[in-house]
């Protein structure tokens, strides 16, 4: 029910993450914890040449196979049953896609998750991070600190973080921050490659 919640919610989202990234050249990308897989058929939909792995829980998954099975791109899109910190994520992969994903993990479970995956890109791939990013100040934007009051009561660990923290994350696994772009009011993009 989550998932199909979530579909809903990641439908606009979605378009709009697409008009921010620019995937061309990327012929594979995994999308972890891709839930109902809404994300993997936008960027289908957008870059011809893409491939997509959604890695999920199985019942997550079994929303995303009726949604891509709905939008007429299953042979485009993969399932990949199994959890990002601890099962086999395949690959290389030109592109690893994690959205909404970090604010349930405490930050040394995230630089786990982010070394898992430059270790599975292929060089000059790029790992884009999808949150509620919050400034500097930790006071804003709002919506982003009502969010992380929600992580505190509702997760063991999670938490909102800012952007030179996530940045913190990603040196230590050999990748490079390029970008941070704002998709909504509460949602940014971070984008890292790896050399």
């Amino acid at each position: 029910e989550f998932a199909r919640a979530m579909a809903d919610v990641g439908r606009r989202s979605a378009r709009v993450t697409c008009d921010e990234l620019d995937l061309r050249g990327a012929n594979t990308l995994l999308d972890i914890g891709g839930g109902p897989g809404i994300y993997a058929i936008e960027f289908v939909r957008c870059w011809p040449e893409l491939g997509v792995t959604i890695l999920d829980r199985p019942e997550a998954l079994e929303v995303a196979r009726q949604n891509v099975h709905a939008s007429g791109l299953h042979d485009r899109i993969k399932f990949l049953p199994g959890d990002a910190f601890s099962d086999e994520l395949g690959g290389p992969y030109d592109a690893i896609f994690i959205s909404n994903v970090i604010h349930i993990y405490s930050a040394l479970d995230n630089q786990r998750l982010i070394r898992r995956c430059a270790e599975k890109l292929a060089p000059g791939g790029r790992l884009i991070l999808k949150d509620f990013f919050l400034d500097e100040d930790r006071k804003s934007p709002p919506g982003g600190v009502i969010f992380a009051v929600n992580m505190l009561v509702s997760t063991a660990e999670g938490d909102c973080y800012t952007v030179t923290e996530a940045e913190s994350w990603l040196g230590p696994s050999g990748l490079q921050l390029q970008t941070v772009k704002n998709v909504a009011a509460k949602s940014r993009l971070l984008i890292a490659k790896k050399p």
